[in-house]
């Protein structure tokens, strides 16, 4: 019998049921589930293969069945959080569950797979070449600069349907489609009702399972800041909601505690501190390597890319605190040098560019051994544009989309920012929109 390690899940025979085989280690079990890839048509030879891990239960006295987790992205594996959170999860659901995580249909070990290049160093020069477009200081006050990143992504995008194109695969990839295929794992487990746990993107996909299946559902934390009814209408300002609230609970903690790299005595005192600091890295970019990676190019961090850097941490307040008050104090002293070997990098630090082996879109194993090692582009997540309307792509337009959004500048940034990676993006055969219950329909 295969055991599945982090390398050599292609020994698993794909089912239409489950079939489950030890993997990683004690207490893991590991199957690959073959499903419709077009529920509407599920005939047809185009098909899916899920990838699925599960921790046991260890109290089978008091078994309470199965429960799906889902780490968000979307994208972020769920086979190899499942193994890597395994004392967490059975601490937080208890040891009476099966814990199942699986790698949502185009992702990971998942297949096909959504990869827009026929190789990793590929990927990686394209990304070079425009990585800095996405950080100029100026980020989206000039429509011509709107107008280059659009072109940029309608060009990446054209990669993605030639390259993907024959697998089907483009056309059948969002929150709705894998909802169904969560519908079908709850099937195939034979559960009658779904238990699920979501974090982030995670939240979203709970809730169209929720609005798709309500029959279905059993017990279900849903664990981010999102607004399901107007994503599915493309608007995400909910996701960045509570930015300032955020920003300002910071200033709070940073001002109350004098273990704080970034500390004033009053909050009112930190926040200037930090605008203060912003408007000097306006006109003043930092040459910075925020997560100090031995042999890698340090970034020049502009003002764009520093509220970026901001926004994000402040998704995960109790942990990046400390590492943003840290950064902030880095950028203050502005005395990040380089070396002449450095400022391209030390070769090994970017195996990516060495990396020939070309794509397989079957081959389960090809994102794990290849992809871990490098940055997806956003070309290259399809899920979230296939569940929107097709989005504006004038410049002026989106423009003014970030000129009228309610959030705070920073996070408006980024809301136009997604937006602006849907250009020419292929469009989903079917798109759920929440208006239709399919719990007793054939899809």
């Amino acid at each position: 019998m295969a055991h599945w390690t982090l390398t050599t899940s292609c020994q698993i025979t794909p089912s239409k049921e489950l079939e489950w085989v030890p993997c990683f280690r004690d207490n893991f079990e590991c199957a690959r589930l073959e499903l419709p890839m077009d529920y509407d048509n599920p005939e047809s030879s185009q098909t899916v293969v899920i990838a699925l891990t599960r921790l046991l239960a260890t109290d089978r006295d008091d078994y309470r069945g199965s429960i799906l987790v889902n780490p968000g992205g979307p994208g972020v594996s769920g086979t190899n959080s499942v193994w890597t959170l395994s004392p967490l999860l059975g601490t937080r659901v208890g040891r009476n569950y099966d814990v199942v995580g699986w790698d949502i249909r185009g992702s990971w070990r998942s297949t096909p797979t959504t990869n827009c290049w026929s190789n990793i160093q590929r990927r990686a020069v394209w990304r070079e070449r425009f990585r800095e477009h996405w950080q100029w200081p100026g980020m989206y006050d000039d429509p011509a600069f709107i107008g280059l990143l659009l072109a940029q992504m309608k060009l990446e995008k054209s990669t993605c349907k030639d390259l993907l194109g024959p697998t089907g695969i483009l056309e059948h990839v969002n929150t709705a489609y894998h909802a169904r295929d969560m519908n079908s794992i709850r099937e195939a487990l034979g559960e009658d009702k779904l238990n699920y746990w979501g974090v982030s993107w995670g939240t979203a996909l709970g809730g169209y399972f929720a609005s798709m299946f309500p029959s279905r559902v059993g017990r279900m934390v849903l664990d981010g800041n999102i607004d399901i009814r107007k994503r599915a209408h493309g608007d995400i300002s909910a996701d960045h909601g509570d930015f300032r609230m955020t920003l300002e609970y910071f200033f709070e903690t940073c001002s109350e505690d004098a273990r704080c790299a970034f500390h004033k005595p009053t909050a009112a005192a930190v926040r200037e501190r930090y605008e203060t600091l912003m408007d000097d890295i306006r006109m003043r970019p930092r040459v910075f390597n925020p997560w100090n990676l031995p042999g890698r190019t340090p970034v020049l961090t502009t003002y764009a890319l520093a509220n970026i850097i901001v926004t994000d941490a402040l998704r995960a307040p109790l942990e990046t605190f400390p590492q943003l008050a840290g950064w902030l104090t880095r950028w203050e002293a502005n005395n990040d040098t380089t070396s002449e070997h450095l400022a391209l990098g030390n070769s090994d630090a970017y195996p990516e560019f060495s990396n020939t082996v070309p794509w397989d879109a079957n081959n389960p194993d090809y994102a794990n051994d290849n992809d871990a090692l490098t940055t997806r582009l956003e070309s290259e997540e399809i899920s979230n544009c296939a569940d929107w309307p097709e989005q504006p792509t004038d410049p002026i337009e989106l423009q003014t989309l970030l000129n009228e959004s309610p959030s705070p500048r920073p996070a408006a940034m980024l809301e136009v920012g997604r937006k602006i990676w849907c250009a020419g993006s292929a469009r989903p055969k079917w798109r759920y929109t929440g208006t239709e219950c399919l719990a007793h329909h054939g899809r």
